[in-house]
């Protein structure tokens, strides 16, 4: 049996009438009853009672449209839904993004991008993982775009540069260093060190430059993100180097410039180029490629 087979019988099941399910369908009555004749040849039962001036269903033919009509209805709704997916102006986004430095400034790319009538049927799903994650779930399919930092190139993602975050030491604020302004990095040596932890995108450029200025760091404790970190400095379990973000603001720490390193970390926007990528999607990223054009990412970070 056939889809079109199924079809055309549900549509005469429910008419009763193969001349209006011929209208329906717009296909010719000869046309259905032959596929309706060769469907209750292969399931060997009548499905139809057939009289000069009318049709009836049979027990048979009852039983097989209760059956029947759910799954087909199922299916339809399938691919409605499959349709909208693939729609630029109706999809789903699945988006990961790397808290907290990038934690205000996706939505409010998002929420740009929604504000514009042509996208506001776009649906965004979110999720906030570290750097490492989200390119493993690009990898993956799991995600269709990723905000996130990477020290490599990495060959099954394309990375467009958004901005540069600057990277400092933090320390609590009644620490010794306090009421300094900059400090060079061999500094911090003597004290407890908070470094990011195993899973972080940032720890491997923040080893690379203890290294390079010749700090071997006293590790106390380590955390997964900035938020984490800023929290253990605040309370006083030591210091750190870190990228600087707005959660800074919130929590009794000093942030000290470093002297004779400039040293920051990137935000990339990230898609897998060997998965399919939504049109909506691909709408968003266009969005913020022109937002970056134009200079205007900066207006985002606020």
């Amino acid at each position: 049996m056939t889809l079109q087979q199924l079809t055309y019988f549900c549509a005469v099941a429910r008419l009763l009438s193969f001349r209006r399910a011929s209208e329906e369908l717009l296909i010719s009555q000869s046309t259905i009853s032959i596929s309706i004749s060769n469907l209750e040849t292969e399931l060997g039962v009548p499905l139809f009672k057939r009289e000069k001036r009318s049709i009836a269903l049979t027990k048979y033919g009852r039983l097989y449209y209760e059956q029947i009509t759910p799954m087909l209805e199922s299916l339809t709704a399938i691919n409605i839904k499959m349709k909208r997916l693939a729609s630029e102006t109706e999809g789903d986004i699945n988006v990961a993004y790397n808290p907290p430095w990038s934690y205000g400034f996706v939505p409010r790319l998002a929420r740009d991008f929604l504000c514009r009538k042509e996208n506001e049927k776009i649906v965004f799903n979110f999720k906030q993982l570290n750097s490492p994650k989200i390119i493993d779930g690009l990898k993956d399919g799991l995600f269709d775009i990723g905000f996130c930092t990477t020290e490599k190139e990495l060959p099954d993602l394309a990375l467009f540069p958004l901005f540069k975050q600057e990277m400092a030491v933090i320390v609590p604020a009644d620490h010794a260093l306090a009421e300094r302004e900059s400090i060079c990095l061999q500094e911090i040596a003597p004290y407890p060190y908070i470094l990011y932890d195993e899973e972080s995108g940032l720890r491997r450029l923040v080893e690379k430059i203890l290294k390079g200025a010749g700090v071997t760091p006293k590790v106390a404790y380590e955390a997964p993100d900035e938020e984490a970190i800023f929290s253990l400095v605040s309370a006083g379990f030591g210091v750190a180097f870190v990228a600087v973000t707005d959660a800074l603001k919130k929590l009794s720490v000093r942030t000290l410039r470093i002297d004779g390193v400039h040293a920051n970390c990137t935000l990339y926007m990230a898609h897998n180029v060997n998965r399919y990528l939504p049109p909506a999607a691909i709408r968003f990223m266009n969005h913020i490629k022109l937002c970056s054009k134009q200079g205007l990412i900066a207006e985002f970070k606020r």
